[in-house]
């Protein structure tokens, strides 16, 4: 029996702020700091791996809570669930793969639309369009990908497509949702990141601090993401089973 899908998406907000994940939520957004306060050193070479480094890690984290929310699990997957099942970049290059599909339909538009290809009518509507197929895509990709863990997996689109219809008008209304908070969620980063800017101002010093109060908002809004995605699995696992 599903549960309704605003108590479900309600519980995946609060869950990264409970007294279980609190230890989880201060570990991995020490972590991220440490490997993405690289930048303050300007490196051409050293600062693009370890920010890619410290995405992969939050990524393959993030495919863990899907992967144990989905099996009905509530408690945070400890580390280990991440390192031994995916590698750093081979989380970085799955999960890239899904949004790169997604996101096909609307770098089309975007650019036909650059170059003058359409008039403005059309072009709207390409964008919209474009930007339709990304919101409902990326969820059920992210989904197939993190629980079937292949390549394969986030570079077929049927699966996730039939898992989408699957499940209905809730994943429709759980896509849009997401968007949503995913929006809300870039929102909140950004605004801490001009105040940490502007309260601690600009310096070597000022850069590290300013990226600690950057990063627990990062991890939080990742990890009440994968939660709901893996909240969608878990009332619809019998679903995603049958493809």
């Amino acid at each position: 029996v599903t549960r309704n899908l605003y108590s479900v998406l309600l519980e995946a907000v609060l869950w990264p702020f409970s007294r279980d994940m609190a230890p989880t939520l201060l570990g991995h957004a020490l972590v991220f700091w440490l490997l993405s306060s690289m930048w303050v050193f300007q490196n051409p070479l050293i600062t693009p791996l370890v920010v890619a480094a410290s995405l992969g890690v939050l990524a393959t984290y993030a495919a863990a809570v899907i992967r144990s929310t989905s099996r009905g699990e509530d408690q945070p997957p400890p580390p280990s669930d991440a390192i031994a099942s995916w590698d750093v970049a081979g989380a970085v290059l799955r999960h890239s793969l899904v949004f790169l599909l997604g996101g096909a339909p609307l770098l089309y538009a975007i650019v036909s639309s650059a170059i003058g290809e359409w008039g403005p009518t059309e072009r709207t509507l390409l964008v919209i369009g474009g930007a339709i197929v990304f919101c409902l895509y990326v969820p059920a990709g992210q989904i197939v990908a993190s629980t079937r863990e292949t390549f394969l997996a986030a570079l077929n689109p049927i699966v996730p497509i039939r898992f989408a219809f699957r499940v209905g008008g809730n994943y429709f209304l759980a896509s849009a949702i997401l968007f949503g908070f995913a929006l809300a969620h870039l929102v909140c980063v950004g605004i801490v990141m001009a105040l940490a800017g502007a309260i601690f101002g600009p310096g070597f010093f000022s850069g590290l601090l300013w990226g600690l109060c950057v990063s627990p908002v990062v991890v939080a809004g990742v990890l009440v993401e994968a939660r709901m995605l893996g909240l969608v699995v878990r009332e619809h696992r019998f679903d995603l089973s049958l493809l």
